[in-house]
């Protein structure tokens, strides 16, 4: 059987396993064909590329799975006929936007968001940009300014710039908009860690806009995740967000800090001599 064929045959049993809903199946069938097959130009071979890769769309998008769901778009928009048609490289680069903010962070998670930052192609969708943009600064994105911005061209799309199906206004649309309004939350949450050593609960959930018990389930869920390191002192309304430091690394610290001390005395020593010997020979 040739590689064409036998491809066509796999990807045949994924439609009818997707159809049944078997994810499991799926995904196991998927593993039986070769990647390397679609970097071949040929229009036939890219077409089952394209194939392949909405399927698989499907099945990371069932298990949601954003940062997969990015990538398979990713692999889409490299496809050569669909840089040819303006519209259709617009979508994918788009759900390839949105999909990447949805998904937690993560080194590959940041890696992948720079990438898509580096498209030229993304200079002419200027407001998805700008979301990318948001999410790469270390700076807080405050819901009610991001809701009243994007809102319309994320959910419902300008004449300019039709929106994709992600956030439309279905039972899952909803879901991942609030999807979204949490990866902003985590976003912010990280922020504050870089930028503050501890904080007050009520400042804290003031910032994000938010009830005090969201803020702690999300604190907690990223501390879980170890993207940040947190500790919540209930009693006092405070969250610390410095690591304290091991004996061992306090005397580290201390011989540091007084090397540093000598160095400086050694160094005013030497300066008064050298002014001393100076005077002497004026």
């Amino acid at each position: 059987m040739e590689r064409q064929e036998k491809t066509e045959f796999i990807l045949e049993q994924m439609r009818l396993s997707l159809a049944k809903e078997d994810y499991i199946r799926t995904q196991i069938i998927s593993k039986k064909i070769n990647i390397r097959f679609f970097s071949e130009t040929s229009p036939t071979v890219q077409q089952l590329k394209i194939r392949f890769y909405k399927q698989m769309i499907q099945l990371s998008e069932h298990d949601k799975n954003f940062l997969e769901t990015c990538q398979h778009y990713r692999q889409i928009h490299g496809t050569e006929c669909v840089n040819e048609d303006e519209s259709w490289w617009k979508e994918i680069l788009k759900f390839s936007c949105i999909y990447i903010i949805l998904s937690p962070y993560f080194n590959e998670q940041e890696d992948l968001i720079n990438r898509i930052l580096l498209d030229k192609q993304l200079g002419q969708l200027p407001d998805y940009k700008d979301i990318l943009t948001l999410f790469t600064t270390l700076e807080l994105i405050y819901w009610s300014d991001f809701y009243n911005k994007y809102q319309i061209l994320l959910r419902d799309g300008t004449d300019s710039c039709p929106a994709v199906n992600v956030f439309n206004h279905s039972e899952r649309g909803e879901e991942m908009w609030i999807e979204l309004h949490r990866r902003i939350t985590e976003h912010n949450i990280r922020v504050m860690a870089k930028h503050y050593t501890r904080i007050s609960i009520n400042r804290m959930t003031h910032l994000l806009a938010l009830p005090q018990d969201t803020t702690e389930e999300i604190t907690s869920h990223l501390v879980v995740n170890k993207t940040i390191y947190a500790r919540i002192d209930r009693s006092k309304g405070i969250v610390c967000f410095r690591k304290p430091l091991e004996t061992h690394q306090y005397l580290s610290d201390w011989s540091h800090s007084i090397e540093n001390l000598m160095g400086f005395v050694s160094k005013s020593v030497h300066l008064i001599n050298k002014e001393e010997m100076i005077h002497k020979l004026k």
